[in-house]
Formats: C-alpha cells, sequence, structure tokens
C-alpha cells in the first residue's frame, strides 16, 4: 500500500477501494484481531470499525482471543476513527 501524508493532520495514511469504486482514506498498519458483530456496545466494550483489503466495512466489538464465540478480523482502521482534525473535513452547517 502507498501512503502520503493527510492533508489534515500530517499522519501516514494508505487507500483502500471500496465497492463503489472510491477511495477510503485507512491507517496503513494492517490490524488483526478478535471481534462479535453487533450494532451496539455495552460499558467497556470496544467499538471496532476495520475496512477489509476487500473494501468491505467490518463493525462489531473487540473480544478476547480466548472467546471461542468470536472471529477473527483484519482490516485497516479508517483514518476518520485517529484523526486529529476531523473536524476540517465535516461538511458546515447552514
Amino acid at each position: 500500500m502507498t501512503t502520503r501524508p493527510c492533508r489534515s493532520c500530517g499522519a501516514q495514511i494508505g487507500f483502500v477501494e471500496l465497492p463503489n469504486n472510491r477511495a477510503m482514506p485507512v491507517d496503513p498498519e494492517l490490524v488483526k484481531t478478535q471481534g462479535h458483530r453487533k450494532s451496539t456496545a455495552r460499558a467497556g466494550e470496544r467499538i471496532l470499525t476495520l475496512v477489509t483489503e476487500r473494501g468491505q466495512m467490518w463493525r462489531g466489538i473487540e473480544a478476547s482471543v480466548t472467546d471461542l464465540s468470536s472471529e477473527q478480523v483484519e482490516g485497516f482502521i479508517p483514518h476518520w476513527r485517529t484523526c486529529t482534525q476531523t473536524a476540517a473535513h465535516r461538511k458546515k452547517e447552514d
């Protein structure tokens, strides 16, 4: 994956092509972890959003490697989760 600096925060970012042929900015480090596909999290659970190498979104909660009902997940963290200047990319409301 080729990287370039984010125009807002300067961190190195890469891009993953989504099924709609748009490019999603991501942090370039591949993350491998365990997770559950859930839409809501309880107190203490960490919400996890990853973009797979094929451009599919994976949303759920992070799980322990000892949790036998979890699945192994790998992908990239969308850069909007880690960018320190995300407000600069939001559309201004009238």
